[in-house]
């Protein structure tokens, strides 16, 4: 059998088979900063560039960028774990949560984490379709509909997750380049184009604020990644190649893409992302950036809801899974549910946190021996330590979220820590199970 630390590198040329159900083969790899390449895109994104420019209007620029770091960090050592597991086994997330959860069981979790991705789905293209509709008014004079801007985004999304990974990764490779050089341009400019005196005021502008609030959204905003990296990290060939690819993108390209929207935000005092961009004199550029930007991000939630429906219809093509989802959420978008579906996901979003925690402590500390998929028919169809750890620690997060108690201050955090420590006093406990 092929070591996986000496597999050869291979172009990804099986454009319409993304092993959802199987092991990547050795022979098809990518390498870590392609990885990050892909991550670095999702980050660049219109929720990212808002979260980022409200929290440095409302925390100031220093407070939000020291926690932007500290927090997409934590989430990059989570990342990093996650990301070997998928290295080492080849499997997508929703198969490596069959193990601690069982077949049956992992059903549950994979259809919440299909309605998160496609709830993003849904939000972002529908953010996309009022901003893309409200600058081509603004810049041309030219009314267009929001639902046609929104219909017309998904139809050329969903192409494009069509073509799979391989897709994904060439899309990322040529727009991440483009988008991460107007980000730096707009920085630039914005701190007043080096001058030494305003780069200086600039930068120690406004410093209070609640460390815990922006250390909680910007651990929010890139967890859901870290639970997911498998998907990415198992075409990487070895432990390094998956680790670069969680640590440069989840810990340095996250909060490089924050900071550098906050800067912009800080000097023009504008919390909105066009407004900020119009006041900086590059609206054209601006909406180029949107559609790429917003682009990047949706055809890797699309991919990953494919990747968990296809789990419940194992013998439907991995295509006509991606219509169906893009489908659903794109309906969701144009009947506005989104704007009563954001609480929900943040809701959710203390559900999905633990579960990264449970595969971990599984794979590390508890199974050792790896995952293949033949011993899934020998393992019980239901998890019991897995899901009674997961509402242990779903639980703890909504009670500290709701500020009930508190463990660390960071909801997100304590779901993590009491599910992974729930788990493996459960595991043990079941040798059965464990």
């Amino acid at each position: 059998m092929t070591d996986q630390n000496t597999a050869p590198q291979a172009p990804l040329t099986d454009l319409l088979d993304d092993y959802t159900t199987v092991p990547v083969p050795f022979g098809i790899n990518t390498t870590g900063w392609q990885v990050a390449a892909i991550i670095c895109a999702i980050g660049i994104t219109l929720p990212a560039m808002v979260f980022g420019a409200f929290l440095s209007a409302e925390y100031g620029f220093a407070t939000a960028n020291l926690d932007f770091w500290i927090g997409c960090g934590m989430v990059a050592v989570l990342g990093a774990l996650t990301a070997v597991i998928g290295s080492r086994s080849r499997l997508s997330t929703y198969m490596i949560l069959q193990f601690p959860f069982g077949q049956k069981g992992a059903r549950l979790v994979n259809l919440l984490m299909a309605v998160i991705l496609l709830g993003w789905f849904a939000v972002t293209i529908e953010e996309f379709g009022i901003a893309v509709a409200a600058a081509l008014d603004n810049m041309l004079g030219v009314s267009v509909s929001v639902w046609v801007c929104v219909l017309l985004g998904s139809i050329a999304m969903t192409a494009t997750t069509i073509f799979g990974f391989s897709a994904v990764e060439k899309f990322s490779r040529y727009s991440v380049p483009l988008l991460a050089l107007f980000l730096f341009y707009v920085a630039f400019a914005a701190s007043g184009g080096g001058e030494g005196s305003n780069a200086i005021d600039f930068a120690f502008n406004q410093t209070d604020g609640s460390l815990v609030a922006v250390l909680t959204g910007a651990i929010g905003m890139t967890v859901l990644t870290a639970v997911l990296m498998p998907d990415f990290s198992r075409y990487c060939p070895n432990d390094k190649q998956a680790i670069i690819g969680a640590l440069v993108g989840i810990g340095i390209t996250f909060p490089a893409v924050l900071t550098l929207v906050t800067i912009p935000a800080t000097r023009t005092g504008e919390a909105d992302i066009m407004a900020i961009m119009a006041a900086m004199g590059v609206v054209f550029v601006a909406l180029f950036v949107l559609i790429f930007a917003t682009w990047s991000t949706n055809i890797t939630n699309l991919y990953s809801s494919t990747l968990t429906i296809s789990t419940f219809v194992p013998k439907l093509p991995s295509w006509q899974v991606t219509v169906i989802g893009s489908v659903i959420a794109t309906v969701a978008a144009l009947l506005g549910i989104t704007a009563y579906f954001i609480n929900f996901l943040i809701l959710i979003g203390v559900a999905a946190t633990p579960l990264a925690g449970i595969y971990v402590v599984d794979y590390f500390l508890v199974r050792k021996s790896g995952y293949q998929v033949e011993d899934l028919e020998q393992r019980p169809a239901i998890g019991i330590p897995a899901l009674a750890a997961w509402v242990i620690g779903t639980v703890t997060g909504y009670m500290t979220e709701q500020g009930m108690f508190s463990l660390s201050g960071l909801s997100a955090v304590d779901a993590l820590f009491t599910t992974s420590v729930a788990y493996f006093i459960i595991a043990k406990a079941m040798k059965t199970e464990g």
